[in-house]
Formats: C-alpha cells, structure tokens, sequence
C-alpha cells in the first residue's frame, strides 16, 4: 500500500477459518538508519554471516524481524495449516525517520487498512531480547535557555553566572519532578527498571574567556515517563516550575555550595536572571499492555515453551505510534528478537550493536 511514490507498506494475510478471528504482527518495518561506514568493523552495506551472528545495517532494527516474519509466511504457505485464526502480517515502510509521517502505519490505521485488526491481538514485533515486552515509556525532548549577566569572574557579585543558574535549575526542576512523578505501584507489576526520569543531557554556553561568567546557557535533555502518567501533564507541571524559577530565582541560591557571592538577581540595577524552557515536541506517551489479553498470554506460554523461562519486561525506552493504536482500540501487544544492548548474549539470532542497527 502506498501513500508516497516508491515508499508501500506491505500487508500479507493467511485466511483462517473463522469469520472476524485474527492475530496480526506489526510494526517491523523496512527502512533502517543511516551508516557510517568509518565507525564499523564490517561493512554495514553487506550482510556479514559468521557463526550464528549476522552483521549489517539493519539486522537487528528492524530487517531480522521482517526476515523472521518472512520466514513465518513462507512455512505457512508451504503446509497450508487449516487455522482457525487468520494471520495478518503487516510490514511498514517508515518508523526510522519519524518527521516523516502519512507513510507508514499511522496512515494505514488512519485510511482504515487496519480496523479488521481489532477483532484480535496485534503483536508489535519491534522490540528485543526475546521476552514478552508488556510497556514502554512516554518521552519527551526539552530545551532550556539562561539568560545571566556577562561580568568578570574576579568580581562575580556583579555578574550572574548562568552556568551556576543553569545547574541550580536543573537541580530544582528535578527536585520537583520526582516529587510530582513518584514510581508508582503499577510499574513494579509491570517490571519496569527505572521510575519517569527528567534529566539533562547536553549543555553549551556562549564562547568567552575563563575569567568570565558567561552571560547566557542552554541546556537539553529528555523526560522518560512511565505510561500511567500523561506527557501532557508533565508539560503543565514543568512550566509551573518555570514560572516560580522566574518569578524570583533566588529561590535557587544556595551559599552552601556556591559560596556567599553568587547570586541570581541583582536589586541595586533590578536585575535578574532568567530561564526560558521549550518542549521540543509535543512529545508521546508510553503504554502498558492489556495483561488480560488472549494474545499477552499465548506469547506467554509460547516464550516458556521455547526458551524454557519466561521474564516479562518493561522499558524506560519508547516505541512510536503504538500508544495511539491502542487508544483506538487495538490490542497492542510487544515482543522481538534481537539484542538491545552491545552484550551479544541475549539470543543467537542476530545482530550487530544496537549503535549500529
């Protein structure tokens, strides 16, 4: 199916023999990211196959996938098993590139290509590590620009250096966050290892000596929120943090670790710093799967018979699209077969390093 010239999604059905039942695999999709062909030990454009490991751009994210779901086609249509439940298997064309939309499944679920889907569990095969994965976490991307007073470092009660008030920032926005954001009861029954986190993850400042306090910062980072909160929640709360920071930042000043001449706002020439804060993005949240659903417990019991365990996980990462197909009524379930970290020890299978999928 296609919605843009030389992009089709593909969607391949095997007809059981019950009216309405169906199990569909999703989300594996055909694009991979780009490759620096300098930062491989192979080359990322040829399938290298040593032992049981295979190396190339893609093969764990996400073309391993597609081959496995290949594979899954190919037996059925070779011994023509009279099912009951009819098989959809759905190969999307865009997941790499998300500010690209109206290619991939969001349009198909958007023309309605996949409202037949509903009637049963819809497996999202983009995960890893060979475990049921049963949620995910929301994310959202920030920005956050200080505005100081540029002045010589020998005598910084005259200045307001938007380094310090930059890290005092940070330091208070995350104080409040994880008051706000507390790890709840549900993300120990659905195994997540890390709690909603806001942190940051790139700083720069504006270029000058180092006898000088800079006049101006910027700090970017992320939120990973777990699914039982809403990222639209946490856009309002932040910005009320923004606004007392604002209001009056000496609130942030603290003599005990910046000594007694640091200071944020200077009253002798009504001066003040400020923090201007941007989302990136409007930002997705994560999901929790229906641990009631048919699908969660047949790949279940599927997982125990084969690698003789079973250890259902949650992720402080986030997958795409798929909180809003549940929100329409699909039964999203998750679950893949690669290695999500540089360790290659989680399955056989695969794949080069996830830095190098």
């Amino acid at each position: 199916m296609h919605f843009v010239d030389g992009r089709g999604n593909v969607i391949i059905r095997y007809p059981g023999t019950v009216p309405g039942k169906v199990c569909s695999f999703v989300g594996s999709h055909l694009d991979v990211v780009p490759a620096n062909p300098t930062s491989w030990e192979r080359n990322p454009f040829k399938l290298t196959v040593e032992g049981d490991m295979l190396y190339g751009r893609g093969t764990t994210d996400c073309l391993g996938h597609v081959a496995l779901l290949t594979d899954l086609l190919c037996t059925l249509a070779e011994h023509k098993p009279a099912l009951k439940t009819s098989v959809v298997v759905v190969f999307i064309v865009n997941e790499e590139n998300s500010s690209f939309v109206g290619l991939g499944v969001d349009q198909l679920a958007k023309e309605g290509y996949l409202d037949k889907l509903k009637s049963g569990p819809l497996f999202w095969i983009d995960a890893a590590d060979s475990q049921p994965c049963i949620g995910s976490a929301g994310n959202l991307q920030w920005k956050m620009k200080v505005t100081g007073k540029l002045f010589h470092s020998g005598l910084p009660h005259k200045g307001i250096n938007s380094i310090e008030l930059a890290m005092d920032a940070v330091a208070y926005i995350q104080r409040r966050f994880f008051q706000d954001f507390k790890r709840l009861p549900q993300e120990d029954e659905y195994n997540f290892v890390t709690q909603s986190t806001l942190k940051p993850t790139q700083i720069s400042c504006a270029p000058g000596s180092l006898n000088q306090l800079p006049p101006d910062c910027t700090v970017e980072g992320d939120v990973r929120l777990a699914p039982f909160y809403d990222v639209a929640e946490v856009r309002r709360v932040v910005s009320a943090y923004i606004a007392e920071i604002n209001a009056n930042p000496a609130v942030l000043e603290n003599p005990e670790t910046r000594g007694p001449h640091s200071k944020y706002t200077l009253p002798d020439e009504n001066k003040k710093g400020a923090v201007e804060f941007q989302w990136l993005a409007d930002g997705e949240n994560g999901i929790a799967c229906n641990l009631n659903s048919v699908g969660y417990h047949a790949i279940l019991e599927a997982t125990k018979a084969i690698l003789g365990d079973v250890k259902p996980y949650s992720i402080g990462g986030s997958l795409p699209l798929i909180r809003e197909l549940q929100e329409h009524g699909f039964d999203m379930q998750i679950s893949g077969y690669g290695i999500s970290t540089t360790k290659r020890t989680a399955s056989p299978i695969s794949t080069a390093p996830i830095n190098q999928q």
